[in-house]
């Protein structure tokens, strides 16, 4: 893709896009995930992140790389015995055993990769303490300090006038 992957954007390009690009990209992973989930059968992807994120020459959000996705009910035989897959930060601590999967586990990943975009930090980062996202994010949200998860190269997203 033209403008590479949303990993790119946010953790290796010198100008992070701003928030109308992240808001954009956020909603086009979103109707994805639906479409997948809402197919007949449905698919669960099982790898949602920022690197399986592709963006087009029109700055469109594809959400790429099926490689682990699964087509079919959860209660299918073929998935019930398929193990968990997916990508360390991303992966739904619910989805333990094949019998655990459920589109759940691509909405967990979603919400992860919504962090990503908001903060503009990796899924897990050793380099932070704590390295997950999510526990640092949490704590922050609770606090009611929605500015404090935004990623500070480009600071808040100011409200209209």
């Amino acid at each position: 893709m033209p403008n590479g992957s949303l990993y790119d954007l946010l953790h290796l390009n010198s100008r992070p896009p701003g928030w109308t690009r992240r808001i954009r990209f956020g909603l086009h992973v979103a109707k994805a995930v639906q479409g997948l989930h809402s197919s007949s059968p449905p698919v669960i992807h099982r790898d949602i992140k920022s690197s399986n994120v592709l963006i087009d020459k029109d700055w469109n959000a594809r959400l790429g790389d099926l490689g682990l996705a699964l087509r079919g009910h959860v209660e299918d035989v073929r998935i019930k015995c398929t193990p968990p897959a997916g990508t360390l930060g991303y992966l739904d601590p619910g989805y333990l055993s094949p019998g655990d999967l459920s589109a759940k586990s691509d909405v967990f990943s979603f919400g992860i990769l919504l962090l990503e975009i908001l903060s503009g930090r990796n899924a897990i980062d050793v380099n932070y303490s704590p390295p997950s996202v999510v526990d640092w994010a949490v704590p922050i949200i609770k606090r009611g300090d929605f500015a404090g998860i935004c990623d500070q190269r480009i600071g808040p997203p100011a409200d209209p006038p």
